[in-house]
């Protein structure tokens, strides 16, 4: 978890949403070294590493079935808790993916 702030508000939030209030004026508390964003290196006890969503990833994200939501947003540290659909989640991810294919590319 990171506590962000825009000067007014500050919010802790995963990781893995930094980017995403990163491109909305938010930058982290407490940090002297510059923002990035950690791939995490396992998902679960099973083993299961971020490489392992290549594949998945070259799917549409409207063919993922719910398990595959689930996994992928608590892997990347997409906060998909508030939705109230399986297509309100893959929205949310496929706007973090978005943002973050956007801050790469600028870099």
């Amino acid at each position: 978890m990171v506590s962000v702030t825009n000067g007014v508000e500050t919010f802790v939030i995963p990781e893995g949403a930094v980017i995403v209030y990163k491109n909305m004026g938010f930058r982290p508390v407490g940090l002297n070294k510059p923002n990035k964003v950690k791939k995490p290196v396992t998902v679960d006890n099973s083993g299961e590493t971020a490489d392992d969503f290549e594949e998945l990833l070259q799917r549409p994200i409207s063919q993922w079935n719910q398990e595959e939501i689930k996994e992928f947003a608590a892997a990347k540290g997409y906060d998909v808790s508030g939705a109230k659909s399986l297509k309100q989640a893959r929205a949310i991810i496929k706007d973090a993916l978005d943002l973050e294919a956007k801050v790469l590319a600028e870099e």
